[in-house]
């Protein structure tokens, strides 16, 4: 596959704090950045190598606390009315109920979601990271809940306008919450950030995610067993493209990178 960026191949300076190649907030929003699909799939399917179980067990550990907390408040939805074989008829009362537990359990697991997406930006720049990656960003939780919601409405409205604003959105606000966690940004400029980089190669950045849905789809026939390799693979391209778009300007490692 053909690399992943027109520059030469990503590297990293010795005694610097940025991975050499790399995006930059300001060169993002300005649209100077440019990959391929395939040298993104394919640089992500070489950072599998060393990294594959790490990220398995990181799903392992986020899928086990998101199915205790979801049946913790399943539990609390019941004492309270709004299991649906106790309560099944809609009301005001019952549509808030629900609204303030779902947002409870988002408190939660969406932390642990962002913890994933900076975990494979991590591993995009060979930075150190682990299975706590997913517990450590609980410090941001005001503005990811925020920008949750805010993405969600904002959709919302763009898919009852004939569909397609919903889509564009969709895909658009895809790099807002690690923006908000690595950037330090705001909700509502962290999701003008990420719609503005990806808005400049909006088309690639669509039809990327569309052939790792092919991708997934094929590797599930096989009993499964393909899935192994394309899900951490999938997380990792949102790593890579994050860093392609936006770089990262934490700490990596100043060893040779075995991918350039």
């Amino acid at each position: 596959m053909t690399d992943v960026y027109k520059a030469p191949s990503a590297s990293m300076d010795e005694g610097t704090t940025a991975y050499a190649g790399s995006g930059s907030l300001e060169d993002g929003i300005a649209g100077n950045y440019d990959f391929t699909i395939g040298g993104v799939i394919d640089e992500a399917w070489k950072r599998l190598s060393g990294n594959k179980g790490k990220i398995w067990l990181t799903f392992i550990l986020y899928f086990i606390v998101a199915a205790v907390i979801a049946a913790i408040f399943n539990a609390l939805g019941r004492l309270v009315g709004m299991a649906p074989d106790i309560n099944p008829s809609f009301s005001a009362g019952n549509f808030g109920k629900s609204f303030i537990l779902q947002s409870a359990e988002n408190c939660i697991t969406l932390p642990m979601m962002a913890g994933l997406l900076m975990m494979a930006i991590k591993l995009a720049v060979r930075a150190s990271t682990d299975v706590t990656e997913i517990f450590r960003h609980y410090n941001k939780i005001v503005p990811i809940i925020i920008v949750n919601f805010l993405m969600l409405i904002m959709i919302a409205i763009g898919t009852c306008l004939l569909v397609l604003p919903g889509i564009y959105l969709a895909v658009s606000y895809y790099l807002a919450i690690p923006l908000i966690i690595e950037k330090d940004l705001g909700p509502w400029e962290a999701m003008e950030a990420s719609r503005k980089a990806i808005t400049h190669h909006w088309f690639k950045v669509f039809f990327l995610y569309l052939a790792l849905v092919v991708i997934l789809l094929i590797s599930g026939l096989l009993l499964f067993i393909g899935l192994i390799w394309t899900l951490p693979m999938t997380l990792l391209v949102g790593g890579v493209l994050y860093r392609t778009i936006f770089g990262y300007s934490g700490e990596v490692s100043a060893a040779p990178d075995p991918v350039a």
